[in-house]
């Protein structure tokens, strides 16, 4: 009920019957109004009884009951009371009163006190005007009262609702007039009405919250009392007041869930938080500066923070929160230092501010406290680097007197100046970097980029050098996005320029000579053949391999050729033309490139010269060194630079194979040799998987009994264009192809096997085998002995055959892989013997059995004295050494006679047979021929 209802209460009582008490009380019970009835009533002025306790008007206990249990509804829900009582006047009459308190205005739950309206109804005869104004105003108190009221009868049946209760449900009185009071109750508390309604009956009354039902189904709250009062006929009925607390109950709900999202906050956050009342002490700490501190909350809990507060820091920080709690300040933020539980510092961000009471008042201080340890010991670590550091760490202001914000001291132990260096009005950075450096850096910072990829520019020493530095910077922009400074880091890169310039020249040039190197070389040319498509002249490379160089490194050891390979290439630079460029390949590889040629022949000229130049013996650490070379020399007009390469290269190895220390200059008939070992290179890729290659075998005969004793295996490949191919056609091809050690796996096998099925017709025939330089690896082993073990050939019959200059390409390598064959008891025969470097020193130490004189010697039997001389000797030195001599080339009776009477062992030739396939041989061997008699076979 508000005040108005109130007041119309009041004077609704009053109109009815001026001689009603209007008594009103404070929330203390002490009287603070009393109207003229109620002194008439009383028998007292009200000066005697205002600001006293309502107990003064009469002494006795009844009284004192009637107002004790009035007061009492200061705290409940319901809006009106009534009470009949007993009451003694002083001069010993006794009334009957009856009373109603009615709470004033409230302020939100609770009343402001007690309106209480008593009337004496002791005289019976009350008229018919008094019983209407009594009624009267009861209608007035039960249809203005905020509660619901409801009277039940014994049955529980609905007799009686006010409007405020059909209000409340949403429905009008006849719909629930008469009917069962559950129906008017939310299902789930029935139980509940019926357990109290039992209580009541038991003498036990009390209040309790309960849901009633609304028309649309919801709950309604309300607080429930009930009264008993007998009906006319002295029925018990039950009279029910329902306070809806629907609000209160809302609000409840609110309170709850707001609790328990602070409590959440509260509990979880990551930051301390804390109640802190206005002394200092400490009321309650969350989970989170437990863990700041150290502490548990029983250690925090009642003490004060600045028992664990860095001594430093008591007094700033114990003024700050003097400030806070006495309003000077609403709230602070500063940083301070704790003494974490294992005595270490924690640093610390704090925020205090003062939490009101319900009258505005302050009640406590939250304080809010965020770890920052870490970011302080970063920063301090980052302020330690950048003050030691190397690299110059900035910030940097524009505007109208542009300059340092901050420079680490590598300002000055990099480049010589502090930031006061500059004088007044000079943007630093146009000192350091000069104008167009610094503009462009402003201008792309300008442009809206945030950073800049590292930039490498030259910044100018105090002293005037110049220093290689490396910049990374990032814009500072307002918060309008204007560019307003920059941020970064330089580096000095003087010394890492110096090795990328060093490293850069390393990329394009031979270590070892100087030279420019192959890529450098291919720029070139590509830069002089886009020339001539300008100018006239011919452009000419020069192709250089040196001859015989292996030979120094073998012999002389890598350090004397390497000396070698220096003063080669300085030779040619001396020899070639100041425009010329020489360059190294690598190995023994040399190119010479020369523009302005007036004609080809100027080209063939000039390597004539270098041939010349190279003649002239080298002084090599003591050593006297005369080296020769094979040149090729391709001219333009040339596609591009990898053609003409080409073209120069194979013409050097057409001087090579035509007997080395020579020029040759490329030609159509050339290129088209060349594109044919192309083509056949490719083929051979292919040959052993078509099963391409033939082997023909041709005999070797003693030349003292004229018998067949050993048969020379003889590659042959049967190509499937160009018909049946002989060695000297691919065999070269194969080994540049590197398919020569497959190539002799397959004839070994292929030999062997043969061989091991024709002594049954000679048991003590023999297979020669020819091996290439290539060849001479521990992987020949290997296939030797697989050879040996698939055909079951005995290993004394099997010759391999070398060229001496196979062996001395390598000497050690291929001496080595000799002696380990020969100690599978496998024999060494030396191929072409004579035509090789000869060397005796060499042959000595050479794992041989036999040696073959070569077929130009042979050849010659019937010429001079002196070329049968040659034959003499290599004969008798085979014999002197222990060896065999083996003619190899005879073609006719006088050579073979020849050869017989200078005492050679074995003889081989057209003389005797051309080498025939397999199918052929078995009636080689049964045939006996005169060693002297011509064979047509």
């Amino acid at each position: 009920m508000n005040s108005g209802e109130a007041e119309s209460l009041r004077s609704s009582a009053q109109s009815a019957n001026d001689d009603d008490a209007v008594i009103e009380l404070d929330p203390a019970g002490l009287i603070k109004g009393f109207n003229a009835a109620a002194e008439r009533l009383f028998a007292c002025h009200s000066l005697t009884v205002l600001g006293k306790p309502v107990a003064v008007l009469l002494p006795g206990r009844t009284l004192e009951k009637v107002f004790a249990t009035l007061l009492e509804n200061l705290d409940s829900k319901r809006d009106i009371e009534s009470y009949s009582t007993n009451y003694q006047r002083p001069g010993g009459e006794m009334l009957k009163l009856w009373m109603i308190a009615v709470p004033l205005t409230h302020q939100g739950d609770r009343p402001m006190g007690l309106t209480v309206i008593a009337r004496n109804v002791t005289s019976a005869h009350r008229t018919s005007a008094d019983v209407t104004a009594q009624d009267s105003l009861y209608r007035t108190m039960v249809e203005t009262t905020r509660e619901g009221i409801a009277i039940v009868d014994a049955d529980f049946m609905i007799r009686f609702v006010n409007t405020r209760l059909t209000d409340m449900l949403g429905c009008s009185t006849t719909q629930i007039f008469g009917t069962s009071a559950e129906a008017i109750l939310f299902p789930a508390d029935v139980p509940m009405v019926r357990k109290m309604a039992a209580r009541r009956r038991q003498g036990i009354s009390e209040g309790y919250e309960l849901r009633l039902k609304h028309k649309d189904g919801s709950a309604v709250w309300t607080w429930i009392e009930s009264s008993p009062i007998p009906d006319e006929m002295g029925q018990a009925h039950s009279l029910i007041m329902f306070t809806d607390i629907s609000d209160r109950k809302r609000a409840e709900t609110v309170l709850r869930e707001r609790e328990a999202v602070f409590r959440g906050h509260f509990e979880y956050a990551a930051v301390g938080i804390s109640r802190v009342g206005l002394d200092g002490t400490v009321l309650e700490v969350n989970p989170a500066m437990c863990r700041i501190t150290g502490y548990e909350i029983d250690d925090l809990v009642g003490h004060s923070f600045s028992e664990i507060t860095h001594p430093e820091d008591r007094i700033p920080n114990g003024e700050t929160l003097r400030r806070v709690a006495t309003g000077l300040d609403r709230w602070a933020e500063f940083d301070k230092r704790y003494i974490h539980r294992d005595s270490h510092v924690v640093y610390a961000h704090v925020t205090i501010s003062v939490v009101p009471d319900p009258h505005g008042a302050p009640a406590y201080l939250a304080v809010v406290v965020q770890d920052v340890t870490n970011a302080v010991i970063t920063a301090n670590t980052l302020h330690l680097l950048a003050n030691n550091a190397q690299d110059l760490i900035f910030r940097y202001h524009f505007g109208v007197e542009p300059g340092f914000d901050y420079a680490s001291p590598a300002l000055e132990s990099l480049y010589g100046y502090v930031p006061d260096d500059f004088p007044a009005g000079v943007d630093p950075m146009h000192c350091l970097l000069g104008d167009t450096q610094a503009e462009a850096m402003y201008a792309a910072l300008g442009s809206g980029h945030a950073s800049i990829a590292p930039l490498s520019f030259q910044v100018a020493h105090k002293d005037g050098r110049k220093i290689w530095s490396e910049a990374r910077v990032s814009a500072i922009v307002d918060a309008t996005g204007e560019t307003i400074g920059m941020e970064g880091i330089v580096r000095d890169i003087s010394q890492r320029k110096a090795i990328e310039d060093q490293l850069a020249h390393q990329a394009l040039h031979d270590p070892l000579t100087g030279l420019p190197n192959r890529a450098l070389l291919i720029d070139r040319i590509a830069q002089a053949l886009a020339r001539l498509e300008r100018e006239t002249g011919v452009t000419a490379v020069l192709f250089l391999d040196l001859d015989g160089f292996k030979l120094v490194n073998d012999s002389l050891g890598h350090a004397i050729g390497d000396k070698l390979l220096q003063s080669v290439g300085e030779r040619l630079r001396g020899a070639a033309r100041s425009a010329d460029s020489v360059a190294r390949l690598g190995g023994d590889e040399f190119v010479v490139l020369c523009e302005n040629l007036v004609d080809p022949a100027e080209a063939m000229t000039l390597a004539e010269r270098l041939l010349q130049d190279l003649a002239v013996p080298f002084d090599i650490a003591g050593h006297q060194l005369f080296i020769s070379a094979s040149i090729g020399v391709a001219t333009t007009p040339a596609g591009d630079p990898d053609t003409i390469m080409r073209d120069a290269d194979a013409a050097m190895y057409h001087a090579k194979k035509s007997g080395r220390n020579r020029c040759a200059a490329f030609t159509h008939s050339l290129h088209e040799q060349t594109s044919r070992n192309l083509r056949l290179a490719s083929d051979l890729h292919r040959a052993l998987e078509r099963n391409e290659f033939r082997v023909q075998y041709q005999p070797l005969l003693s030349l003292a009994s004229g018998e067949v004793t050993a048969l020379e295996a003889l590659i042959r490949w049967q190509h499937p264009a160009e018909g049946l191919l002989f060695p000297d056609e691919f065999i070269t091809v194969a080994e540049d192809a590197g398919l020569i050690v497959s190539i002799g796996a397959w004839v070994l096998i292929e030999a062997c096997t043969q061989t091991a099925r024709w002594t049954q017709h000679c048991l003590e025939l023999s297979i020669n085998v020819n091996v290439s330089a290539y060849q001479l690896t521990d992987e020949l082993i290997g296939q030797v002995t697989t050879a040996l073990s698939e055909s079951g050939l005995p290993a004394k019959q099997l010759v391999l055959e070398v060229t001496e200059s196979a062996v001395m390409s390598n000497a050690r390598a291929g001496i080595s892989v000799l002696k380990r064959l020969r100690d599978l008891g496998v024999r060494i025969s030396v191929d072409d013997f004579g035509t090789g470097y000869s060397s005796l020193a060499y042959l000595h130490d050479l794992p041989v059995d036999e040696l073959k004189i070569d077929r130009a010697f042979v050849q010659c039997l019937a010429g001079t004295e002196a070329d049968a001389a040659i034959v003499t000797s290599i004969i008798e030195l085979a014999h002197t050494m222990g060896l065999r001599a083996v003619a190899e080339g005879v073609e006719t009776l006088a050579q073979a006679s020849a050869v017989r009477s200078l005492g050679c062992d074995s003889g081989q030739g057209f003389l005797w047979s051309r080498p025939v396939g397999p199918e052929s041989v078995p009636a080689l061997l049964k045939l006996r021929p005169h060693a002297f008699k011509s064979s047509d076979a």
